[in-house]
């Protein structure tokens, strides 16, 4: 994606919710927003063919300990 990016989107998921997921990045590819990433970070078992714009980072650990601010302390550390 390029550097010049109006907004990016961070979601965490565990993996219980794909349905949402889906929702979700819909709803995102529906606004008006020239540039955007979207990003998972965590776990989920939706098919990622379908969504080749989104970049994923799995952490497994979700999966199997819930969403602990622990296991993913660098998600909010990004510097703007």
């Amino acid at each position: 994606m390029s550097k010049d990016l109006d907004v990016s989107f961070v979601i965490v998921t565990n993996g219980n919710r794909d349905d949402l997921l889906h929702t979700i990045i819909e709803g995102i590819k529906h606004q008006n927003i020239p540039n955007y990433e979207i990003i998972i970070v965590g776990y989920s078992r939706i098919d990622r063919t379908l969504y080749p714009q989104v970049n994923y980072i799995e952490v497994k650990e979700l999966a199997e300990e819930g969403i602990e601010s622990e296991i993913i302390p660098w998600v909010n550390d990004k510097e703007n």
